[in-house]
Formats: C-alpha cells, sequence, structure tokens
C-alpha cells in the first residue's frame, strides 16, 4: 500500500486488536508514537469521522514527519491532528477527556508518571492500548495496576496490551471533537512538515490556546474526575463583577498552601482554589520534598500555579513563611488542607473582599 510518497510497511495488525479497537472508538483517542497502519482502522471504525478527534504525538519530529508523507493525502486522514511533542505536552496543550489512548512500540524514556497522566486524563470507562509492548512498558502497566489507577483488560494478546479506567466515582464523558480542529490540524502540518511561513490567517498558538481553553471550560469535572465540589464547578456558578463597587480593580490575593506528603488531600486543596475563578489571584504552593504522589498532582495543574517550590523545609510554620516571602498581593493568607474536609467555600475570595 501507498501512502504520498513512501510504503506503509508493517507485519499484519493482529485481528483480535483490530475488532477490539473497533468496538472502542468513540469521540476522542489519542496515538502516541503511532504505527500508520493502525490509523485507517482508527478512523473507519468511528460511527462518523467528521466527530471523531484523533491526536497522533510523536517526540520524534523526523517519525512524525514520516507519518504525515504517508497518510496526510487520504481523504481518511482529515480527522487527524498530528503533533510533535512527548505525553506531557500533548495532554497539557490538548485537554480534552480521552477515550482511548494508545501507544505503540517500546517504553524508551516513557516514565510512570507520563503514564499515570496519560491514565488520568480518560474518560470513564475508557481505555489504554499498549501496542507491542517491550518489558519496561508491561513494568509501567502493571505499576497502573497496583496503584489502582486502572484494572486489566480481558483482551490482550502477545502484540497488545489494555487496561480500562477504575471508576472511583462517577466520572465525565469523553470529549466531543473541538471546532478547531481541522484549523489546529492545518497548521501544524504547515508548521511540522511544509515548514511553511505563517500566514497572515490565524496563528497556531492562539488558536491551540483557544482550543485548549474550550476543552478545560467544556470539562466541568476536572482531570481528577471526580463529581463534586471542588472537583465540579457549581451550576449555574457565582457571577464575578469586573470590579469592586467603586470600580476599583480587584485587589490581587495571594494564597499559599504548605504540603507535606498531602497527595492524597492535595488536589482537593488547589481546586477549591482555582474553581473561585477570582481574577486577581496569585496562588503558591510549598512543598517540603514529598514523596507521594503530590509531585504528579501539582504537574497536574503546573500551569495554573504561579510558584512552586518543591525543597525541604522545617515544617508548616517555615513553609507558610516561605511562600510570604515571595508572595506580591495586597492581602496574603494561606490554606492548609489536612485530613478533615477544610475546602474553600465556593466564590469566598471574591465575596470577603
Amino acid at each position: 500500500m501507498i501512502f504520498g510518497e513512501a510504503p506503509i510497511v508493517a507485519r499484519a495488525l493482529d485481528s483480535t486488536l483490530i475488532d477490539f479497537i473497533r468496538s472502542e472508538v468513540r469521540d476522542a483517542v489519542i496515538f502516541f508514537r503511532p504505527c500508520p497502519a493502525m490509523l485507517p482502522v482508527l478512523v473507519e471504525s468511528a460511527s462518523a469521522a467528521g466527530e471523531l478527534a484523533l491526536l497522533c504525538a510523536h517526540d520524534s519530529l523526523a517519525e512524525l514527519r514520516n507519518l504525515i508523507q504517508q497518510t496526510v493525502m487520504e481523504a481518511w486522514s482529515q480527522s487527524i491532528v498530528f503533533f510533535h511533542s512527548g505525553i506531557t505536552e500533548s495532554l497539557r496543550i490538548f485537554p480534552l477527556r480521552w477515550r482511548l489512548a494508545l501507544i505503540s512500540g517500546p517504553a524508551e524514556d516513557i516514565s510512570s508518571s507520563e503514564l499515570s497522566e496519560l491514565a488520568d486524563s480518560l474518560a470513564s470507562n475508557a481505555v489504554l492500548v499498549w501496542f507491542r509492548p517491550d518489558l519496561k512498558a508491561e513494568g509501567l502497566l502493571d505499576n497502573l495496576v497496583a496503584t489502582g489507577t486502572a484494572q486489566p483488560n480481558e483482551d490482550r494478546s502477545p502484540d497488545f496490551r489494555v487496561l480500562r479506567t477504575r471508576n472511583r466515582l462517577p466520572r465525565t464523558a469523553a470529549s466531543a471533537r473541538p471546532a478547531d480542529w481541522k484549523i489546529v490540524r492545518t497548521l501544524l502540518i504547515e508548521r511540522d512538515f511544509l515548514n511553511a511561513v505563517p500566514s497572515a490567517g490565524p496563528q497556531l498558538a492562539d488558536v491551540l490556546r483557544s482550543l485548549r481553553l474550550s476543552c478545560l471550560v467544556a470539562d466541568s469535572v476536572p482531570r481528577s474526575g471526580y463529581a463534586s465540589w471542588p472537583y465540579q464547578i457549581p451550576t449555574p456558578y457565582f457571577v464575578i463583577p469586573s470590579g469592586l463597587p467603586d470600580g476599583r480593580p480587584w485587589p490581587r490575593i495571594s494564597i499559599v498552601t504548605p504540603s507535606f506528603n498531602q497527595g492524597r488531600f492535595i488536589e482537593e486543596s488547589i481546586l477549591s482554589v482555582l474553581g473561585q475563578g477570582y481574577p486577581n489571584l496569585e496562588y503558591i504552593v510549598i512543598d517540603g520534598g514529598s514523596t507521594d504522589e503530590t509531585s504528579a498532582v501539582l504537574e497536574r495543574y503546573r500551569d495554573q500555579l504561579d510558584h512552586v517550590v518543591r525543597e525541604k523545609d522545617d515544617g508548616q510554620s517555615h513553609a507558610i513563611n516561605k511562600g510570604m516571602a515571595i508572595a506580591s498581593g495586597e492581602i496574603l493568607t494561606w490554606l492548609n488542607r489536612p485530613a478533615s474536609q477544610k475546602f474553600i467555600a465556593t466564590a469566598s475570595l471574591s465575596t470577603s473582599t
């Protein structure tokens, strides 16, 4: 079979895998280090190709360009966005709730934390498929099962392994295909394959920013997947005026959260602050060198935190003082998250000022 100028050379796909994929392809699919022979199977298995969001990400630009060359002229490839990046950056730029995630080939430099992030980005009852895993990949998948992040699926063969997300609490459905999907596809191909000079039309950075924000807004249950406050912002949400009653802008509020091995609770604290929607917030997290899942949680929300300090300290008071020293707000406060359920009440930041 010939796509573009280069032939696809791949051994035949496992028929069991093809049948399984056809039963699972819906909504949003992410494929890291994709193999070309599987792409038409994914697209043709979708109930409506025009509704499928298929992200093909690769950390090798040369491999990605080869993939584009082999597939871009095919009519079925119009649902595919090709992206040059690793797993973490792909999930940050495209924060969709994925129905199906696939990885192909050896694990190489894929880390346990990256695979956990990928699992956390999946929708309810979603599937993670590793095609032709090596021993390291098998170990990474075993770790997901051991930590309770996912559970093994009975569908597997020597060629592939399947895990399914574990539903601890009600979770959200997969994301619908973003409105700008085709525009993003075109601009990324121009950048990564054609080396085209940016046109006077939509700029890639602006379109990606718009797509990312629309996905985050649409995902009313945040990335952790829980269904109550602070994981889900109440509807209708408190509408914050553009400024204070006398016309002055909202004062800058700096909040410091000290943490040490509070990975089970730190996400609730972070979301209870971010969920306020306060327009002039500085949020600082001081972590005393945690050895639990705190680091993974902080990475998940790193783009929404103004400062994150990870180093040993002399306890909670020392951590709070370190945070206050770098704070720039007119109002300073701190929020701890002990085992008891102390969250910031919804909209309390705006009403307290």
